[in-house]
């Protein structure tokens, strides 16, 4: 039932970026169910580790959050999105980042990633949202709760850059100005990047 909320919220972002017209920076999309989405993408992320890790922190908050249809988002953490143009797919659990520059932010402290167009996902337990929308503040204890939602569509870019986000960031290992300087992960061997044909 999650799913089909998340699908509905995907599609109504293609049909906004591939509408052709001149649009603002920002578009709100009624009647969104941010409660459902949520679980849906908490529940992607559980799913991508292949396994339950019972010592693992996130892991367990996840859950929790995702089985529970009255409980809040988990206390500190946040699931930023942002309109992600490329045909890649990535999907990454439990990595820790860290930049070159100061110029570009990086969230901080344990990330996990799902990328897929039209929009990615990222889920920190830090307070740094890089000008990012946190999809978890949107969030109530009443699972059928729908909200307007701000949709970004300049959030592909670096904050007041013109350059588009890495297809990979923040994961994205370079010593250019928009790259991390290392990542760190315990089953990083485990991380998805893939292309994958895009039906609009």
């Amino acid at each position: 039932m999650y799913d089909i909320e998340l699908g509905k919220f995907v599609q109504k972002i293609k049909t906004i970026i591939t509408s052709g017209t001149v649009l603002p920076q920002e578009v709100i999309i009624k009647n969104i169910n941010m409660n459902k989405i949520s679980r849906s993408v908490c529940g992607h992320l559980l799913a991508a580790k292949n396994y339950y890790d019972e010592s693992c922190v996130v892991d367990k908050a996840l859950r929790d959050f995702f089985l529970n249809m009255n409980a809040l988002p988990p206390i500190g953490h946040h699931l930023l999105c942002w309109i992600y143009l490329y045909s890649t797919m990535v999907m990454m659990r439990d990595v820790v980042v860290k930049s070159y520059s100061a110029n570009i932010k990086f969230p901080e402290g344990l990330l996990s990633i799902i990328s897929a167009f039209p929009v990615s996902y990222i889920l920190t337990n830090e307070s740094e949202k890089c000008s990012l929308t946190d999809i978890f503040t949107y969030c109530s204890n009443n699972i059928d709760d729908t909200v307007d939602f701000p949709l970004d569509l300049y959030s592909c870019k670096y904050p007041g850059s013109p350059d588009f986000r890495h297809f990979i960031w923040p994961c994205n290992i370079s010593d250019d100005a928009d790259g991390a300087a290392f990542m760190l992960g315990n089953d990083i061997n485990h991380n998805i990047i893939a292309t994958r044909n895009i039906e609009i």
